[in-house]
């Protein structure tokens, strides 16, 4: 009898480790649905401080993908200008095509930035957006549309920022990548349960409050 439970408890701790080893090595092919860009009406750059979101928002306006030439970005000028300030190429560009680029003061966090989205789509009758993000938060921006949005299914395609430290295939072996990727399950499941359970109540305030704590500490050592 204790033979076979030790048996059982080793198949058992086998399956579940290749399980775990499986889910690992495709975590980057689950976060990352990022899609081909195809013209749409305006181009939003979600907030963050990575670079790479408004460098393909701007790559995107001059190829013609927004048929109004407009890109919203989750910022102000200053917090804009001050981003891209190391990258003379990138600040030029900014500074000849500001004039199309809507600042939108900060958000706390994704949700009210998809229900800003979700306002001007609503507003503007929009048919179509390109939101512009890092691919391993593209499954959570998907996610929230989809669960929390009135307005925005069926108008929306996710397009990856081409950050340099992302390889879906292989994206444990970046730290930055892995974290991110680890975080964003995390975020995924935090999500869930506040905005279907915990809406507006003290606990929701408090979870984000932790929340943003452990998100600014994270982002000061990422850069994200």
């Amino acid at each position: 009898m204790e033979k076979h439970t030790i048996y059982t408890g080793l198949v058992l701790f086998k399956v579940i480790s290749f399980i775990s080893i499986v889910i690992f090595l495709n975590l980057g092919i689950f976060l990352d649905i990022t899609q081909v860009p195809k013209e749409s009406d305006i181009i939003i750059s979600l907030g963050g401080s990575d670079i790479s979101r408004i460098y393909t928002s701007l790559n995107l306006l001059e190829n013609h993908y927004s048929t109004q030439n407009k890109i919203i970005y989750f910022g102000t000028k200053n917090q804009l200008f001050w981003k891209i300030r190391n990258n003379r190429t990138l600040e030029k560009e900014v500074q000849n095509t500001i004039h199309l680029i809507e600042n939108i003061g900060n958000m706390t966090n994704t949700m009210d930035e998809l229900n800003y989205i979700d306002t001007v789509v609503k507003d503007n009758n929009y048919s179509s957006i390109i939101i512009v993000t890092s691919p391993p938060h593209s499954k959570r921006v998907h996610f929230m549309i989809e669960n929390f949005t009135k307005h925005l299914k069926d108008k929306y395609i996710i397009v990856s920022s081409n950050p340099k430290w992302w390889n879906r295939y292989y994206y444990f072996l970046n730290v930055k990548a892995l974290l991110y990727s680890l975080l964003e399950v995390n975020k995924i499941i935090y999500n869930y349960i506040k905005y279907s359970f915990l809406k507006d109540t003290f606990i929701s305030q408090k979870l984000d409050s932790s929340a943003r704590k452990v998100k600014k500490i994270i982002s000061n050592n990422l850069n994200i």
